[in-house]
């Protein structure tokens, strides 16, 4: 488990600029602790909807924003802006020595543009990079972009119904989303 933390610490803060499907450019770059403001900003203008498919509930806007920037040693989050806001967010959790849970909340006029693709496949290539081979992901039964999103990635996911959820697990693989390219 050292090992995979001290790797992360390891990454670059690389920022880059993407164009999505319908021509907008956004900025992905590593989440910081100065973000905290700016997270809070973008998860009030978040739907109600959209909070409860990430969160499985609506949760304390000001301590989730918190927690997004405070992320534990070994875990990273990425954030997308368009001008000076941010319009997503993506966690990677470490739930493991080699596996990490993923998670995704992108602002609802920004749903559907190809944002989440995006994100996934940094986050999936950055967390090879810091030795995470699984990935995992537990998403709503309701979630079909999300779940969409999961199957068109190339990292052979497996999904498993439960109750209330799909639980989804991929093998990050440097290279292996090719996603991004298709945002």
């Amino acid at each position: 488990m050292a090992a995979v933390a001290e790797n992360l610490l390891a990454l670059p803060a690389t920022e880059t600029r993407h164009r999505l499907r319908d021509g907008a450019v956004v900025l992905v770059r590593p989440a910081r602790r100065s973000d905290e403001q700016a997270i809070y900003s973008f998860l009030s203008r978040v739907s109600f909807d959209s909070l409860w498919t990430r969160f499985f509930g609506v949760p304390s806007l000001g301590r989730t924003a918190r927690s997004l920037v405070a992320l534990a040693d070994g875990d990273f989050g990425l954030v997308a802006e368009s001008g000076r806001e941010i319009v997503a967010h993506a966690a990677c959790l470490r739930t493991g020595p080699a596996e990490a849970e993923v998670a995704f909340l992108v602002l609802d006029s920004w749903q559907g543009r190809g944002i989440g693709t995006l994100l996934l496949s940094r986050l999936a290539e950055l967390a090879a990079q810091a030795g995470f081979d699984v990935l995992g992901a537990d998403v709503l039964a309701s979630n079909h972009r999300m779940l969409s999103v999961f199957a068109r990635s190339g990292l052979t996911p497996e999904f498993r119904q439960t109750s209330d959820s799909v639980k989804v697990r991929l093998t990050a693989a440097p290279g292996a989303c090719a996603l991004a390219d298709a945002a």
